[in-house]
């Protein structure tokens, strides 16, 4: 078992984080998997994407308890959602590790990345001006600010399940200061939504946490 946290942040919503164990491939005849999940787990070309689809399993059971009848489905835009469950539902991974978000009463949205140079490199593809002078303040912490900005973004862009997106000019990142966890301002800007919200991050090893509940 590589469950690394589970903790209730309310009474309606959990979020776990699950360390990625390539062994979880030789038990995965102990996970009494159902024929579809049998089924996906044969489509993945790679271990390490069985290894991912395993451990959505896994930590997805822990979170719930151990019910093994719960299985993540996927909907046309390519969000998952829950069979059997009275769980919203976000997923990522990144790594060594799979983060899961569940809420009954807000629609969740969880992302985790490695800090990397590889962040820095597409900066100007997904942070608006402001938000790339907000990241050179930090100094020697400017690479985790911009994977905060850059996980905050994907957070929301799960929240908001509408793949019409532009990550620079849609989704905005107020300026903030990076204290290895906390909580920040971001920003839903398109037609048919302008609405602000708190997000939350957190560095764990050498990634970084983010989610959101709207």
């Amino acid at each position: 078992m590589s469950l690394r946290f589970k903790k209730n942040i309310n009474y309606n919503t959990i979020i776990g984080l699950w360390e990625i164990d390539p062994e979880i491939l030789a038990e995965s005849a102990d996970l009494n998997l159902s024929e579809n999940q049998f089924r996906r787990l044969d489509s993945f070309g790679t271990d390490r994407k069985k290894a991912e689809f395993l451990s959505v399993i896994s930590l997805v059971r822990t979170l719930l308890d151990q019910k093994p009848h719960v299985e993540v489905k996927y909907n046309a835009n390519g969000q998952p959602f829950l069979e059997a469950a009275e769980y919203n539902i976000s997923i990522t991974h990144s790594g060594k590790f799979v983060a899961i978000l569940l809420s009954k009463d807000a629609v969740p949205g969880i992302d985790i990345e490695q800090v990397s140079e590889k962040i820095a490199r597409i900066e100007d593809k997904f942070m608006s001006v402001d938000e790339m002078n907000s990241a050179k303040a930090e100094g020697e912490h400017k690479n985790s600010h911009k994977v905060v900005v850059w996980t905050t973004k994907e957070a929301l862009f799960k929240f908001y399940g509408d793949g019409n997106i532009i990550f620079k000019e849609n989704l905005l990142v107020e300026p903030f200061k990076f204290d290895g966890k906390g909580v920040i301002n971001a920003s839903i800007v398109v037609k048919d939504m302008h609405k602000k919200f708190d997000v939350h991050y957190e560095k764990i090893d050498d990634y970084i946490l983010t989610y959101v509940l709207g």
